[in-house]
This record gives C-alpha cells, structure tokens and sequence, in this order.
C-alpha cells in the first residue's frame, strides 16, 4: 500500500509522534510501517524485543502481532531472528504489560511473586463476596449517613477503579467552588456572544415609541438588567439573572404607539428571546453554595476513610489468597515505577513504544506510561481519533490524549492528522463533515478521493410520526416496519454499493446492511423481529451477556426446576419455553386452580401437560446420578429444543447462544453439582458479570448491532434508529468528577448541595459530548449511504436533538413515510460484460468464531464428534465401551487442576471445589496433584514455571478465534498436566499447539500425572493442518474421519461411521 502524505509524515517522523487517525484513515497500516521504519533506521543496532506495542484487547493485540509478523517477514525474509524475536516482544494489553512488571518486581509493586490473575469474571465474583465481609469493618456510625443498600454499591463503584477513586476522594474538597464560579462566567459570555443575543438586542435598543407603555418599560427594564448582568465587576450578578427569568411578559404594544402591529409583535417576541435564553441555563446559572454544601464537605472525608478500611481489608485477604485482579495490576504497575532502579530497567530494555486507540486510555494508564517515558531514550507513537472516544464509562478521558500530544510537542516530537478516508465517498464525507462541524469540538474534517455509486443524497433521514394513542413501543414498530420496507427497496432496485475486495460497484445485498442502535433492547424485541416477519434475513451480533439471552433464561429456569421443583414461575417459563411450547391461555387456566403446580400435578391431569410432565419427572430422577451438563442434554434430546431453536427466526443466533451455555457449563469447577452451579449461576447474576455472546459472521444477512459493538467494523450502508430515545435518568447517590472529586445526595432534604448539582451538570455534559462522539462513530461505519430513523419527537437530550445543528447546517431534510413519498433509488447494473458480485440470499448456514480449545481440538480429531457434541448437544450413549479410559475422567481431571492452581494439600482444602457424589475421588486427586510437587521428572519444569491457569486467545487466519487456559507457562514453554489412564500426546497435539503459538513459546508438554511422565510434543506441523481444520468447520464439514479414537468414543453406537469401520 501507498502511503499518503500525511502517513508517510506519521511514519517517518523523527522522535516521537502523536497521530490523530480518523475513521477509515488507515491508522494499522500506518502502525506496521511506523515499526518497520524503527527496524530499518536502526538496522543492526535494535531488536523489537526493545519495541513495545499496547493496545486494549486480546484480539486487537493478536491482530497487531499477526500485521508486524507479516510485515517484518515480506520486508526481510531471511531475518529469522527478528521473526521469532518479534513472537516474544511485548505487544499486549496494558494489563499483560502492568502483569509483568509485577511478576519481574514483586517487591516494588508490593504482591507476592506468586500470583494468579483473576479475570473479568472471577475477579467480580471474589470481590462480591469478600466485600461482605471486609463492610462489617466499617464504623457503625457510616451508616448514620447511607444505609448498607446504598454503601455496597459505593463501595463497589470505588473498586471498579482504586487508583483513581483514591485521587478523586483526595482532591480538595472546596475547589469545585471556584470552577463553578468561572464555568458560570463562561456561558454567561457565551450567551452575551451568541448570534440571537446580539440581535434581540439591537432590535430591542433600536426600538422607539410615542408613548411610555407596559412594553416599553419591558424593554428599558431587559437592557438595563443585561448591561447588570453581564458587568464583570458585578458579584450579584445572580439577583439579576434570577429577577430576568423570573419575569412575566407583557401583551402590551399598540400598533399606534409602535408604528405597527408587527413592530411590536417583534419586539414582545425578542424580549422572550431572551427571558427563554437564560431559562434554558437555569441548571448551571441558579446554582449557589447552600447549607447541604457543608454537610457534603463533612460526608467526603467519612467515605475516604470507610473506602480506605475496606480496600485495607480486601488488599490483605488477596495478599492471603494470592490473587490479582486487572485493578491490581495497574495499581501494583504505579507502586512498582515509583522505583528509580524499576523506571531505569524499562527505560534501558525499552527504546520504542506504540500505543494504539490512545483515546481509550484512562488516567492510571496514562501514569504508567509517564513513568516508563524517557523523552532521550525512549520514542513514543501514541495513534488515536478523540471523535472516537466512547468508552468514558471504563474511565477512558479525552482530555488524556491531548495533555500527551501537548507534552510531544513540548519535547520536540510531531503531531500528525490524517484526514484521507479509504472507506467512505467524498460525497458522503463531506455531509459528515457539515453534520458534525459544529456538533464536535475540536473536529478535523475528512477527505475521499473516491465518488459516489449513485446521485442519491448521501444521508438521508426518515421520521416517523405516531398516533396520540401509540406508545414508544408502537412507534417503534412502525419505524421498524418503515426500515423493513426501505431494505426490500434497496433489494429489489437494486441500490449500488461499493464492493471493496473488486473495486467495483455492484447491486446491494442483505450482508451489506446494518442497523446500529444505542441501546441493546430494541435491536431483538422490535426491529429484528419486524425485519424477520417481512422476511429479510437478520443476525444480531456484538455484545450483550449469555444470561440476558432468551436461551440463557430457559437454561436458568430449568436448573431452578431442576433443585427446587415446587418454583412455579420455574416452572412456568420452562413450558412456554420452545422446549414444550404451551400457549399462555394454557398456562392461565392451570393458574386458576390455585395450587402448587407440581406437587398437585397428577390433580385432574391435563393432556396438554402430560407429555412435559413425563420428560421433567425422568429428568427429577436422573439428577441424583447425572452432572447437571448430562440432565441439560437429555433435556435438549428428549424435548427437541435445539432443533425447535433452529427453526424460529434468528435460529443462528439462538444456537450460537445455546452452544455458548452449554460450553460454559462444562468448563465450570461447579458443573458436576446443581445446588452448586445455580448458586453461581445467580452470583454471576448479581455481580452483574457480563457473559459475552459468541460474534458471528452475519453471511448475507443484515447486522443489528449496538454503536458502541460497531466500532471497528464497515457497511456499504448503516441505518441508525431510535434517535429520539431519551437518555435514562437516575437519582445517584454519589457523583464522581475526574477534575473535582465527590459529591454526595442528602436524603430527605428539598435543596440538593451546589456541589452535587454542579457534579450532576457537568456529568450530563460529559454524557452528551459522548453520546455526539458515538453518534459520529455510528456515521463513519458507513461506506455509501446512511439512513437516520426515528420517531417524531422534541425530546432535549435525544440523539436527535444534540445532532440538531449539525443536520440543519448540512440541509437534511426528514422524509414522511405516511405522505407517500418514498426514498428514490436509483441504479445503473454493469454491463453484460461486468461481473456481478453479489451474495446469495441462501439460508444462513451455521457458522462458528470462537471456540474453546478443547472443542476445535474435538472437531480436529474428528468432525463428526464435535457435530454430535456441540452442534447437537448429544448427551452421548456412555455404554461402557465408549466411557473413556479412566474413571470418571472429567471429575477426576477438575480436582486435580484445582489442587495444583490453588496448591492445596489437605481434603478439606479440596472439599468446597468437590460435589457431593465425587467426594470420594478427593484422595486419589491430590495423591495426583502431589506427583507433580515431588517427582523429580518434573523438578526442571517445576522450577522454570513463570505463571499458572494463563488465559489465552488465538486467532487463525480464517477468522475463527481460539479460547482456552493453560496450566503451567515458563519462558519458552507451556505444559498441560493430563490424568489420562494411558499417555496418547497425539490426542493433545492440537491443544498444546494452540496454547504454544498463543503465547508465543516455542515449546509445548504434557505431565502424566499417572505415569509420573513428561513428553515434549511435536507441534511444528500443527499450524497447517489446524487452519485446513478451520475452514472445514466454516464450510460445515462435519464428516468422521474412523480411527482407534473410534473404540473410546460416547458416540459410537449413534455413529454410522463406526459401524462401517
């Protein structure tokens, strides 16, 4: 690729460079040739060993590291010492580079050496239940102030960031006081400035009677209080401003005394110009300091110390249990560069450092990269748009990013923008531009060089206008149903896109479309169900958790059935579930008996219920003796509800999710135990811990997605609905101010503190200037046109209504569906001899993006297995002979990870990890664990070990992305402990491999624990056979391939391949 101008300037920049990359600028590209360029300037003298790369996920480092890896091995392809040094250098997240500064200094960063990480999930979890127990430490006076409802999510909403919730208790509890003042200064000018001020005005002062009147005395009164008002040296100006919105307009002004009807008409119409100026800034104007502001300054130090004794407490039970969450991490990464020796060893190792989406970076991280920044010695590139920012509610700051870029520029360094898009037509970007000129501040504008497929309006705006009677909910419908109808347009045409991968135009298909929404909701309830019922193919995808799915409460109410029969509400869900389908007119009439419905349901029995009675109470039966993944499986077999799932619209969203479940289950410590795993089920629930939902290929179906799951992505077209929800309001107890600190919600008072309603204010700002960045986010998926949809509305604070200004300097104009006109289409289709390159708008076919380890190495060993296991659910047909080779192998297996993750010795120890039936495996489990600790085989790789239970992810060429954790990590190795009867590595080739290339090791082995036996495994010629695997899977391939694996497989009874062989 060619760089521009403004690229090559980024990339070639001599000492550090702070790039602003706007949307489709090509920022990766861009990122690749910046370190080429480091490699090539330096030539022998560097090794990117010293070349660090941050960014702020998993798969946004994979995807960095693959690009570098490309790039170093076309440009030099005989460097195969920079080949492999490039798999071992630092290009990571944050939190893996802040886990290495403490694992390198322990001591600085005040954690024991020998920690684990706890992730997302399980960090959520400790924390909620230790947090209990640290509360009772608190000061029973605390609660004269919150009660215990209204500490704990306090509390907890300080942990989610320690290190900047110590900084804001910290700040100086009068300065918001003076802030206040100046911000009150500052509109006050801006409205003295603003164009409608000026004019009101003039025409007011302009004016001239024949005689005085009640008008006239307005008048004289309005100029007079606006010269009080705006008088710098005025400290009551307050008194004015509240007398001027205060006041009652006058109908006076006869036609006589003012010249004309319409003379006075203007000038009564000026004077509420201004009043209703003024009143629209009554939220920040009216505020002054009041008695609650006194109670608030004494409250802020009584949280300051409640949250330092909790944090006291929660810090020593980690230190006890030697954990670590990401807070941790970053907290000990701060406590660690405080060292001089610890700065000087970084800042000696490290002589480049890239960081890309800078404008998600928050405070803490900002620190840690000010600690590790040498200007003489080591060369930052720091790559970001501020437009993109939209993560404020993780603690990303814009203000972040521009403090860096003023500190390069203070050390000699370069700023760079670059304004060329390779993803939207000019056209469409210049109305981009109009739109949000005077919506974003600051704002660089963008460029294209490439012309539009169709004389269309680029951006085009559809209002919906409801009856009085319809609810949002209605309105929505008829919005919906106005986007399904605009899609079938756009189909039947057809409308033009740009295809990318021909460079060519071609007619539109479904794949090509998508709907992002701010809010989940509506995505799945309202528009993907219009669009399925008109028939347009649909595939919801990109966050939202697995428990909050329609699958994920079926499954919830099942495990509730399952422990508690007598829960009715259970109960009730489970029938009207796709497993049995009853009406809710059935359901009804049962109510209406008044009983208990399974304890009385032999009572007058009803056909409708008996064949779901039958199957729930074999599967009551069988929870006694089966793990609660087996009786979810016989649920799934004996009702068909996979299969019902793969008929109803959005089936290939419902399996994914259904899949999802049942691999979490399985992977869970608690999965052999049902009291156990619904408990956890419901603290997952509680902690309000995010599951995340598989990402899917759309294929050619139209993608709804959230704004925030969009970023990254493009469209030839983007529909954005619901601009006229308003954003949700709540009374918090406590506010957080980046600059200011804390202010707190008296209870029962009628006067909120100045303080709090100053914090409320500046927060409501904040919110705004994100949601119009995360609106620009949601133009700039587009590559050809954008379609803005909504309901009629005038809410303040709407989508809409902060986009005002901005639609009306770019002269869009909203369209009515209900006058008849609809949006024109136009197109012109290749010539006879132009290829067309459209999809085929066939029926989705299954489609997988992430897998677990073990589940691709079960689709590696033989497709067929995987089919029956995760694509069917099949319980399997355990007979005996195809039971495995040890006993009871996956409880047995647990056990022992366990004991070795957590070093625990004693059966009491174990005994909390350990369902009831499997108690008696205990014993043999840390017999197995202790071979580990003791044998002398394995006494190398015992004392090599850096980390323990490494979350890994891994992403193949295809797409499909791989997820697992590894036992044990040493500095060029991994090794995975196994408890198999009888040693078959070529079992596990697959699965060391994964773990092996994913965190960059060279070398892969397996522990027998039973044979007291290491094996180095080959995994060099894995890589190939694994991709060929991947896209046999995307393809659907799912024949068996028969081998020994045959005689030990649960399948073999059900699989005709077996019986063949």
């Amino acid at each position: 690729m060619k760089l521009t101008e403004e690229q090559r300037q980024a990339v070639q920049a001599a000492g550090s460079v702070a790039v602003t990359a706007g949307a489709g600028t090509g920022k990766t590209e861009l990122l690749s040739q910046r370190y080429l360029w480091h490699l090539q300037q330096a030539s022998e003298s560097v090794s990117p060993l010293e070349i660090v790369v941050l960014t702020f996920t998993e798969k946004a480092a994979a995807e960095l590291r693959s690009r570098i890896r490309k790039a170093v091995g076309n440009k030099w392809p005989d460097r195969s010492d920079w080949l492999a040094e490039v798999e071992a250098a630092q290009i990571s997240t944050f939190h893996s580079l802040c886990a290495r500064i403490c694992r390198e200094h322990p001591a600085a960063a005040g954690q024991p050496a020998d920690f684990t990480i706890l992730d997302d999930l399980a960090g959520k979890l400790w924390q909620q239940t230790v947090l209990t127990a640290a509360m009772q430490e608190l000061d029973p006076s605390c609660f004269d102030v919150m009660d215990y409802s209204e500490w704990r999510p306090l509390l907890e909403t300080l942990l989610d960031d320690p290190v900047r919730s110590q900084a804001l208790l910290a700040v100086e509890s009068e300065q918001w006081r003076e802030v206040l003042a100046q911000a009150q200064r500052d509109r006050l000018q801006q409205i003295q400035q603003s164009s409608d001020w000026q004019a009101a005005i003039e025409d007011l002062s302009g004016a001239s009677w024949r005689e005085a009147d009640a008008l006239s005395d307005q008048i004289q009164q309005i100029l007079a209080w606006s010269d009080t008002l705006f008088d710098p040296a005025n400290s009551n100006w307050q008194a004015t401003y509240d007398e001027f919105i205060k006041l009652k307009l006058t109908q006076a002004g006869s036609a006589k005394n003012w010249g004309s009807a319409d003379t006075a008409k203007l000038l009564r119409t000026q004077c509420k110009v201004l009043r209703d100026r003024l009143r629209d800034e009554e939220s920040l104007l009216s505020l002054r300091p009041n008695e609650a502001d006194d109670w608030n300054r004494d409250q802020r130090s009584r949280i300051y110390e409640a949250f330092e004794t909790v944090l006291k407490s929660i810090d020593a039970r980690k230190r006890q249990d030697r954990c670590l969450d990401f807070n941790d991490l970053e907290r000990g990464a701060v406590r660690a560069l405080e060292s001089e020796a610890v700065r000087s060893h970084y800042q000696q190792r490290w002589r480049y450092c890239f960081v890309d989406e800078f404008q998600d970076t928050n405070p803490t991280q900002s620190q840690i990269l000010q600690a590790l920044w040498d200007p003489q010695h080591l060369i930052l590139t720091l790559v970001g748009d501020e437009k993109q920012s939209i993560y404020g509610f993780r603690g990303a700051a814009t203000q972040v990013f521009r403090n860096w870029q003023q500190q390069i520029q203070q050390h000699q360094g370069h700023i760079v923008t670059l304004s060329q898009s390779f993803r939207t037509h000019q056209t469409l970007l210049e109305t981009i531009n109009q739109v949000f000129e005077p919506v974003l501040d600051p704002y660089q504008p963008l460029r294209s060089d490439r012309q539009p497929p169709h004389p269309l309006p680029p951006i085009q705006q559809l209002v919906i206008e409801p009856e009085e009677k319809d609810s949002l909910e209605q309105a929505r419908i008829q919005e919906a149903t106005a986007i399904a109808q605009q899609i079938q347009t756009w189909i039947q045409q057809p409308l033009l896109v740009w295809d990318k991968p021909s460079n060519q135009h071609r007619p539109i298909a479904y794949g090509d479309i998508a709907i992002l929404c701010r809010r989940r909701a509506p995505l799945e309830t309202v528009y993907g169900e219009v669009l399925n019922q008109a028939g347009i193919p649909v595939l919801v995808n990109g966050g939202g958790s697995l428990l909050e799915t329609p699958v994920g409460y079926d499954l919830q109410a099942l495990l509730e059935f399952l422990v508690y029969p007598s829960n009715d509400l259970a109960l009730a869900t489970l029938l009207r579930s796709p497993a049995f389908g009853l009406s809710d007119a059935q359901l009804y009439q049962r109510a209406q008996q008044g009983k208990g419905w399974w304890s009385h349901r032999q009572e007058r029995p009803d056909p409708a219920f008996a064949a779901a009675i039958k199957i729930l109470e074999g599967l009551l039966r069988s929870r006694f003796f089966e793990s609660p993944l087996r009786l979810v499986q016989q649920f799934d077999r004996a009702t068909g509800y996979s299969a019902v799932l793969a008929s109803l619209p959005q089936a290939q969203r419902l399996l994914a999710d259904w899949q999802a479940l049942l691999t979490f289950l399985r992977e869970q410590p608690q999965a052999h135990d049902l009291e156990l795993l619904l408990r956890y089920w419901k603290q997952l629930q509680q902690a309000e811990v995010v599951l995340p939902r598989p990402v899917l290929k759309a294929g050619n179906a139209v993608t709804l997605m959230t704004l925030h799951g969009s970023k990254g992505s493009e469209w030839p077209v983007v529909i954005i609905p619901d601009l006229t929800a308003k954003p949700r309001s709540q009374a918090e107890t406590v506010l957080f101010d980046t600059e200011l600190g804390v202010a707190l919600r008296q209870p029962y008072v009628k006067e909120q503190a100045a303080a709090y309603q100053f914090f409320k204010y500046r927060k409501q700002q904040a919110e705004d200037a994100e949601t119009r960045r995360l609106l620009y986010v949601g133009f700039t998926r587009a590559r050809d046109l954008l379609l803005l949809t909504s309901p009629k509305s005038a809410e303040a604070r709407s989508p809409l209504d902060l986009l005002a200004p901005g639609l009306e300097q770019a002269a869009i104009q909203p369209l009515d569906p209900n006058s008849g006109t609809e949006i024109a289409v136009t197109a012109t289709l290749p010539t006879a001899d132009a290829p067309l390159f459209w999809q085929s708008t066939a029926a989705i076919a299954p489609q997988y993006s992430e897998l677990s380890v073990s589940a691709f190495a079960d689709y590696f060993r033989c497709p067929a297995l995987f089919h029956f296991r995760y694509t069917q659910g099949h319980p399997g047909a355990i007979d005996g002979e195809g039971a495995g080779t040890s006993d009871r192998p996956p409880q047995l297996g647990l056990l022992v990870h366990r004991a070795l993750e957590l070093d625990l010795r004693q059966p009491e120890a174990l005994k909390p990890y350990c369902a009831a039936e499997d108690q008696d495996l205990i014993p043999q489990a840390l017999q197995l664990a202790s071979c580990f600790a003791t044998e002398p085989v394995y006494s190398a790789v015992r004392e090599q070990a850096q980390q323990r239970e490494v979350t890994l992810h891994l992403e193949l060429s295809s797409g499909l992305v791989l997820k697992g954790r590894a036992d044990l990590v040493g500095a060029d190795w991994v090794l995975d402990f196994k408890t198999d009867q009888q040693p078959q590595p070529e079992n596990y080739q697959l699965q060391l491999w994964a773990y092996a290339a994913a965190l960059n090791r060279p070398q892969a082995a397996i522990a027998w624990l039973r044979h007291n036996q290491l094996d180095w495994i080959e995994i060099e010629f894995i890589p190939d056979q694994a991709e060929r695997a991947a896209v046999q899977l995307a393809q659907g391939d799912f024949d068996p391939q028969p081998g020994l694996c045959c005689q030990y497989c649960s399948y073999r009874s059900i699989c005709e391949a077996t019986s063949k062989n």
